[in-house]
C-alpha cells in the first residue's frame, strides 16, 4: 500500500474522537412530544439537529418516556401540567437510573448503557425573550389565561390578580389604603352617618309623642357566619 494512501495516526485519532462525541450526548433543549397521563414522563425531541461525521445534519432521535424531574424538598412539591411542545432541558445521565425511579432509593445501574440520550431526564422550563417579572419581583402565573401572583420585595407586597375578570388582591405593607375583610364574630357597627340618622329619627318620634321602645344603638351585633370559600371580583 502506498504510504501516502495510508491513514495517518492523527486522522484515525480525530475519527475516533468524532465517533465518541457522536455517541456521548450532552444536555440539549427539547420539546415534549408524547405525554404519559398519570406519570411525570414524556417523549422529548431535541430542537437542534446532530451534525454527523460526514458533515451532514440529521434529526436527533426522541428520548422515549423520559422522567420529568419536579422541584421538591422537605416534603413540598412544585409542579405544573405538561403539554405537547412544552420546553425542557434533556440531561443524559451517566448510567441507567431505572432502579432508582422505581423505588426512590439507591440502586445498581439497570443496564450497561452510559451517557445515552435514551437515559435523559427532563427539566421543564419556559424560554422567553423577556421575563414577566419586573426588577425586584417573583412572578408565578399563566399570562395567556390571565391569572398570576406577583411577590414584590421592594413594595413588600403579594398581589393575586385575574385581570380577565377584573379581580385583584394586594397584601402587604405597600398595599395602599387598608381595606379590611370581615370575619365571623366581628362586631357590626353603624357608620357615623347612619348613627346620626338613627338618632335624628329617635328625636323626631319622641317629639311626635311616639318615642321608640329603646334608643337607637349603633352596635348592631356581630357577623354570624361566613363562607368557606370566598370569591372576590
Amino acid at each position: 500500500m502506498n504510504a501516502k494512501s495510508e491513514p495517518r495516526l492523527i486522522d484515525n485519532v480525530k475519527r475516533l474522537e468524532r465517533h465518541m462525541l457522536e455517541r456521548i450526548r450532552g444536555p440539549a433543549i427539547a420539546l415534549m412530544r408524547k405525554i404519559y397521563p398519570g406519570l411525570a414522563a414524556a417523549d422529548a425531541a431535541p430542537v437542534v439537529n446532530i451534525r454527523a461525521e460526514n458533515g451532514q445534519t440529521i434529526a436527533a432521535g426522541a428520548t422515549p418516556a423520559a422522567p420529568v424531574l419536579l422541584w421538591g424538598s422537605g416534603g413540598f412539591e412544585l409542579s405544573a401540567c405538561i403539554d405537547p411542545d412544552d420546553q425542557a432541558l434533556a440531561v443524559p445521565l451517566e448510567s441507567d437510573h431505572a432502579g432508582f425511579y422505581g423505588t426512590g432509593k439507591p440502586a445498581n445501574p439497570a443496564s450497561t448503557r452510559q451517557h445515552d440520550r435514551g437515559l435523559a431526564a427532563l427539566l421543564t422550563f419556559a424560554y422567553r425573550k423577556a421575563a414577566q417579572a419586573l426588577p425586584g419581583q417573583l412572578y408565578l402565573g399563566h399570562k395567556a389565561a390571565g391569572v398570576w401572583i406577583v411577590l414584590d420585595r421592594e413594595q413588600k407586597t403579594l398581589t393575586v390578580e385575574a385581570p380577565a375578570i377584573g379581580g385583584k388582591i394586594i397584601i402587604g405593607a405597600g398595599a395602599g389604603p387598608a381595606y379590611r375583610a370581615a370575619r365571623t364574630g366581628d362586631t357590626v357597627v353603624a357608620s357615623d352617618g347612619f348613627a346620626a340618622w338613627g338618632a335624628a329619627v329617635t328625636v323626631s318620634l319622641t317629639t311626635l309623642g311616639v318615642p321608640p321602645s329603646a334608643p337607637f344603638d349603633p352596635d348592631m351585633g356581630t357577623i354570624g357566619s361566613g363562607s368557606a370559600t370566598t370569591f372576590i371580583r
